[in-house]
């Protein structure tokens, strides 16, 4: 599940610029915690420790492919086992990348300029939307 926004956070480069996303998607897990419509939803956001699979010095290119090969492996089981839940499952972790990339402006000097999402988050939000199945 957290293969989705750590994947857009990389992005950017990672390290400390990865910081401010995690912290926006620590705040959505807390109030998918706590109100979202989907049970399922719920209590995976309750889950308190995740394993993304990114390992200190990753590269981009290492995570983005066994992220979304496990990002697909969860919307197959997720489908097969609770196809009511499906739905919800993938629009939120489509959101948690979304969160992620809206956490911070890139390239922008001491506040000013720069973009809300850049391109290389809007490409890995529609790479994770295809592992999804999503258009």
């Amino acid at each position: 599940m957290m293969g989705a926004p750590v994947l857009v956070a990389l992005c950017e480069g990672g390290g400390e610029d990865m910081i401010p996303e995690m912290l926006a998607v620590s705040e959505h897990l807390l109030s998918a915690r706590r109100s979202h419509r989907s049970q399922l939803v719920r209590e995976l956001a309750d889950i308190r420790r995740f394993n993304s699979g990114f390992q200190t010095g990753m590269k981009v290119a290492e995570f983005e492919g066994p992220a979304l090969q496990s990002i697909s492996a969860a919307n197959v089981l997720v489908t097969s086992r609770t196809p009511t839940e499906a739905l919800a499952f993938r629009e939120f972790l489509v959101s948690l990348a979304e969160t992620a990339a809206n956490a911070h402006k890139e390239g922008a000097f001491m506040g000013i300029g720069g973009s809300r999402v850049s391109l290389a988050e809007e490409a890995a939000i529609a790479r994770v939307k295809h592992a999804l199945g999503m258009k």
